[in-house]
């Protein structure tokens, strides 16, 4: 769902959120990592841009940004995510 790339060509960041949007209004599951559902949703989610130290990851601002997604879609029963 990453839109950078994809969808500089029609319309940009914000197209792509509010098209994205529109189709998973209408999913029950949902995969993708934290920078799809970031940049291809517009939800707020924790900063991984620096390599953190083994196991310094905190799933709980994972599982916050997931809450977020349900949150604003609550259709979705289901989203899968990796901590990479």
């Amino acid at each position: 769902m990453t839109c950078s790339k994809l969808w500089s060509a029609a319309g940009g960041a914000d197209r792509a959120v509010a098209t994205l949007g529109r189709i998973v209004e209408h999913v029950d599951v949902l995969v993708g990592n934290e920078e799809d559902l970031q940049k291809g949703l517009g939800i707020p989610g924790p900063d991984v841009a620096t390599k953190p130290a083994a196991g310094a990851l905190d799933p709980g601002a994972f599982l916050a940004m997931i809450d977020r997604v349900v949150g604003r879609y609550p259709r979705i029963t289901v989203v899968a995510t990796t901590l990479r």
